[in-house]
């Protein structure tokens, strides 16, 4: 993840990246399982947008307001709570785990 919010993708010059391509390890007792997700550039890049806003909407525990973070965090386990919306993309995301068939449109 990039500053504000973006994804760390290049967006400069004429050619945009399409997909957005996530390998999670996520095998304690085996280092190489993983799980794939190809994600529309678009919908990663709205989701970090979303995640990163709504982070920054609400204040810190302390009754804070947050200071300009330039990151975003994206938890692919866990659950949303009332102050973030950042967790459990794995199965926000369940419709784009190994999904080659993307490519082929």
């Amino acid at each position: 993840m990039g500053r504000k919010g973006r994804l760390a993708i290049s967006l400069k010059g004429e050619t945009h990246p399409h997909f957005v391509f996530i390998v999670w390890f996520n095998g304690t007792a085996n280092p190489d399982a993983y799980r794939l997700f190809i994600v529309p550039a678009e919908v990663a890049d709205c989701a970090a947008k979303e995640a990163h806003s709504f982070y920054h909407s609400h204040k810190t525990k302390k009754g804070e307001t947050r200071k300009g973070v330039n990151r975003v965090v994206m938890f692919f386990e866990g659950n949303d709570s009332e102050r973030s919306i950042s967790r459990g993309f794995a199965r926000k995301w369940a419709q784009y785990e190994n999904a080659w068939h993307l490519l082929e449109s």
